[in-house]
C-alpha cells in the first residue's frame, strides 16, 4: 500500500505519475497518439479538420493524463474508508486507465471492480496492466454508458468522476435509480459537475476536506 501513498511535499499529481511509470503504462503515448489524431475535447474545430472522437459525450483527449484520472493517494483514502463498510462491488463509469480497479485488488482480493471507459485504447492499455500483475477480479469494459440500453449493473458503490456535462451525468444516477430503487449503496463523487448533480438527491456520507471527493451514501 506504501506505493500508492503520496509522500509528504510531493503533490499527489507527481507522485501518481511517478507510480504509472513504476507500474509499467504507457499513457502519455498513447494520450499523444489520441490527441494527434482526434480533436482536443476544449476545440469546436480548427485548421486541421481533426474529428471528434464520438458525437454526444466525452472523451477528455487533449485533457493532461494528471488531471484525467484520480490519483492514486485520493483513491486509496476513499476506499480505506469505504472497505470498513462491508462493499464488494466497485463500479466505476469513465474508469479511465483503471487506476481505482487496480489500487481496489491491492487492497484485498474481496472487491469486484468493474470500469466503463468509452475509448479502446485507454481500456486495452488497463487490461495489459492487469494482466501484468494478474488482477483477475478487475475489468474494464469499452462501451458508452449514456446509450439508452446500457445495462447498468448493480454495485455496492459507484465510482464517478466529471466524466461528460451534468446532464449526462444525472441521466446516468437517474438510470442507477430506476434501476436499484430497493438497494442500499455509495457513490463516490469527485468533481464539481457529479457532486452539483448529487448535492439535492442524497446525504452525505462523508465529506473530504482533502481533496474534490465526497462520498454519498442512499438508503433505499
Amino acid at each position: 500500500m506504501a506505493l500508492f501513498e503520496s509522500p509528504r511535499g510531493i503533490h499527489p499529481r507527481l507522485h501518481s505519475k511517478n507510480v504509472d511509470k513504476i507500474l509499467g503504462y504507457k499513457i502519455p503515448k498513447i494520450e499523444q497518439k489520441l490527441l494527434k489524431n482526434f480533436r482536443s475535447y476544449e476545440q469546436r474545430a480548427d485548421r486541421s479538420n481533426k474529428k471528434d472522437h464520438f458525437k454526444g459525450t466525452q472523451t477528455w483527449i487533449g485533457l493532461h493524463p494528471q488531471i484525467l484520472q484520480t490519483p492514486y493517494s485520493d483513491i486509496l483514502e476513499i476506499f480505506k474508508i469505504l472497505e470498513k463498510q462491508h462493499v464488494k462491488t466497485i463500479v466505476d463509469f469513465g474508469a479511465a486507465y483503471g487506476r481505482v480497479g487496480l489500487v481496489l485488488s491491492c487492497l484485498s482480493n474481496k472487491y469486484n471492480f468493474i470500469g466503463y471507459e468509452i475509448l479502446d485504447e485507454r481500456a486495452n492499455e488497463a487490461h495489459r496492466v492487469f494482466d501484468k500483475y494478474n488482477l483477475k477480479k478487475a475489468k474494464i469494459l469499452t462501451c458508452n454508458i449514456l446509450d439508452n440500453d446500457f445495462p447498468v449493473p448493480q454495485a455496492d458503490v459507484y465510482f464517478i468522476y466529471d466524466f461528460s456535462e451534468v446532464d449526462d451525468i444525472r441521466h446516468i444516477i437517474y438510470r442507477i435509480e430506476q434501476t436499484y430503487p430497493e438497494n442500499d449503496y455509495y457513490i463516490v463523487a469527485r468533481g464539481e459537475r457529479v457532486n452539483q448533480a448529487l448535492r439535492y438527491k442524497y446525504s452525505v456520507f462523508h465529506d473530504f476536506k482533502k481533496n474534490d471527493s465526497k462520498i454519498y451514501f442512499r438508503k433505499a
